[in-house]
């Protein structure tokens, strides 16, 4: 057995067995053949035992988080609650019902992208960059209104609210507050200058918090809203993008330089408390009990015990499979606007017993990329691609499309363009702002046979065949212009970028890696031959995955990268033709439409732990458990269920078990002890949760004493 027990051991009092009764719990959480250490916190009086998940002795891999939903591409900003979260997709505001597989209830479109949501008693205030403040009444899920308007003089970027103000990061004209006790009539109280970008805002009381790009973090004082006065700063090393606040804390997502924690108990000398570098760019996070919910751009989320703030530690991470730009946390599930894969619903997964539950199958041939913004999904096939609303799964239908010359191998979507590599017709950039009538923007014919695209900071990078790298400058989309190219080994079928390395899988060559700092001299820095034709590659960490057709898996370590060095192989998984990578289990899909889910916790030694098996051929899956829409290049979309168990004992005075204990968790999750007084109750992620134990004959429990605990053997 791996990992750690913890039992605790609880007297109640109870008519069922007297008022003397003594009724121990044993509480365990596991996730396939790992244990989470659980402490046991009960409060006197009360019938609840409060779990909260000790996450000290907890690797990254001891635990998994899942995709429970999925609505496309590119998510700006996310909040949610009570089985629903309303989210930005470009300039559009969709209210959507998460209760179960995620649908779109009802939606307004504002004048500009959407950049933060803050949702109180009925209203979602939203900051939309350019067009200020909008307040928009969701009373009514199905049909949201716009009430209210107040156009700063600046970029709105992000928000806060005390009482009936609302706080405005105003990007260089400070911060902005705004009266909205009247939200039809929002008019501006007071406003104070700042020395650098507001890009974020959070508020405690007397002070407002304002992260500053650059400059870290401003301190304001708004005791006197007509009149806010600056307090204290402190400048952190990197470019703080969001900001949140609790109990004399401030944490700060600092891009590069992680999550920073500052003392704030003196508001006029705040004082560095802690600093922990993760992996990719911390761009927002929220902040529940002993654990950060960090948005780290390409690196996804990630997970930070901050329970103690001077011994931070990142417990766990999800890759998004984009570029996750805001988080939002509510009940068990976080919710993630990712740029590039739009509305992430994430909880704790048990990946390897993938189920789906819904499915799209487009209405042609696919053979392309899939794609995705909100409910609309842009799917390739022979002839171009179709723009499809996926608002109802199940009555998913083509609302618009588009003719390309060679038609679609891949899809890239960068805010409203897309970017298709079709085949021998090159790359074609199209406008779809306007999905019911997508408009052709620019083309670039490469030489060969533009197989995938991998976009960068006005640059898109095209596998293209035979005719290896194609670097073209896509800065004015209507000219995309090469601006340098690279032969390769094989012909190149498929590419990911790590820093300024790219990674080609070559059909007949295997894999190339590319040094693309300048892209105007790209270089080769390593080949590493294989024997079959490969299909796809992922990246992870300091190693690369080759889906090596009739060869199988094939993983090479990359941890130097002018050296690449198979070191394992896994041909269970049959003809492998793509890949996707989620969160330590590598998702394999065959020629004949098989998926196959693979731990690569060893990389070494990856192991195979499911076979799910869908008609079709797999692309761009993002795969989890728990309501998961998967995206795919034959049937489109699907989705998958799952969860990870707390599973408990619950034993009498003399240690023997009762059955027939109802217990009931947090947030409506049900279990019940069998003969053998076990009970789960599933669907957590790490946390505090209440756990009230009744039995079937109608007695309730009541606690009697404070609860002692212990570390077993």
């Amino acid at each position: 057995m791996n990992g750690t027990q913890i039992s605790s051991e609880e007297t109640f009092r109870s008519t069922r067995f007297g008022s003397k009764a003594r009724l121990q719990v044993i509480i365990l959480a596991s996730l396939l053949s790992a244990f989470l250490l659980l402490v046991v916190l009960v409060a006197a009086g009360n019938a609840d035992v409060l779990l909260q998940v000790d996450s000290s002795d907890l690797s990254e891999n001891s635990f998994n988080i899942q995709v429970v939903g999925h609505l496309g591409g590119p998510a700006n900003s996310v909040v949610a609650g009570g089985g629903v979260a309303i989210a930005g997709f470009s300039n559009e505001l969709a209210v959507l019902d998460v209760s179960g597989t995620p649908q779109r209830l009802g939606y307004v479109r504002l004048k500009s992208k959407v950049e933060d949501i803050l949702y109180d008693d009925g209203f979602a205030f939203v900051a939309a960059g350019g067009t200020g403040l909008w307040i928009v009444d969701v009373s009514i899920l199905d049909n949201p209104k716009i009430v209210g308007h107040y156009n700063t003089p600046g970029f709105a970027q992000g928000l806060a609210k005390e009482g009936n103000m609302i706080y405005v990061a105003d990007s260089s004209d400070g911060l902005r507050i705004v009266g909205v006790i009247d939200p039809s009539a929002p008019f501006e109280l007071g406003q104070v200058l700042l020395p650098s970008t507001a890009t974020g805002v959070a508020s405690s009381g007397r002070y407002a918090y304002v992260s500053m790009g650059q400059s870290g973090l401003q301190i304001v004082d708004v005791i006197n809203p007509v009149d806010p006065v600056l307090k204290g700063s402190y400048d952190t090393p990197g470019f703080s993008h969001e900001v949140a606040v609790g109990d004399n804390l401030v944490y700060l997502a600092d891009g590069a330089e992680g999550l920073n924690i500052i003392d704030v108990s003196d508001p006029g000398n705040p004082v560095g408390v802690s600093r922990l570098i993760l992996t990719g760019n911390a761009r927002d996070l929220a902040v529940d009990g002993d654990y950060a919910y960090i948005a780290a751009d390409t690196a996804g989320l990630r997970i930070v015990d901050i329970s103690e703030s001077l011994n931070l530690h990142e417990i766990g991470s999800f890759s998004s499979g984009g570029r996750s730009i805001s988080v939002d946390k509510a009940a068990t599930m976080i919710y993630l606007a990712d740029w590039s894969r739009g509305m992430q619903v994430v909880d704790v997964s048990n990946p390897a017993d993938p189920e789906a539950a819904v499915d799209f199958e487009p209405p042609s041939t696919v053979q392309g990329g899939v794609v995705g913004r909100g409910e609309l999904i842009f799917v390739g096939d022979e002839t171009g691609f179709k723009a499809v609303d996926t608002s109802n799964p199940s009555l998913a239908a083509p609302i618009g499309d588009l003719l390309l010359d060679g038609g679609n191998r891949q899809l890239a979507l960068d805010g409203d363009l897309l970017y298709s590599a079709s085949g021998y017709g090159g790359l074609h950039i199209v406008d779809v702002s306007d999905p019911q009538d997508p408009s052709h923007l620019g083309s670039y014919d490469s030489p060969g046979f533009a197989s995938d695209i991998n976009l960068e900071t006005g640059y898109a990078y095209l596998a293209d065949f035979d005719q290896g790298l194609r670097v073209v400058d896509v800065s004015t989309p209507t000219n995309p212009v090469e601006v340098s190219n690279l032969i390769l080994d094989g012909s190149a079928v498929a590419i990911k970028r790590e820093g300024s390395l790219l990674y080609i899988a070559c059909s007949g060559g295997g894999l190339s890696v590319v040094q693309v700092q300048n892209p105007a001299s790209p270089f080769l820095v390593a080949h590493h031959p294989t024997s079959n034709n490969v299909r796809d590659l992922e990246l992870r960490d300091d190693y690369v995955y080759l889906a090596d057709a009739a060869g199988g898996l094939a993983v090479l370590d990359v941890s130097v990268p002018t050296n690449p060095v198979e070191i394992a192989r896994l041909t269970s998984v049959g003809y492998a033709i793509s890949l996707s990578i989620y969160n330590g289990f590598l998702y394999v899909g065959n020629q004949r439409g098989g998926l196959h889910v693979v731990d690569i916790s060893t990389p070494e030694s990856p192991q195979e732990t499911a076979y799910f098996f869908s008609e079709g051929i797999k692309s761009n899956v993002l795969v989890g458990s728990g309501d998961a829409y998967l995206t795919n290049n034959s049937r489109g979309l699907l989705v998958t269920t799952g969860d990870l168990a707390i599973n408990g004992l619950v034993v009498d005075h003399n240690e023997q078990p009762i059955s027939n204990v109802m217990v009931q968790g947090s947030y409506g999750r049900w279990g019940s002890t069998d003969i053998s007084g076990t009970f789960s109750v599933g669907g957590y992620m790490p946390g505090s949760y209440s756990i009230a134990p009744s039995f079937q004959t109608g007695h309730s429990c009541h606690i009697h004493r404070q609860c002692k605990f212990h570390r077993a053997t």
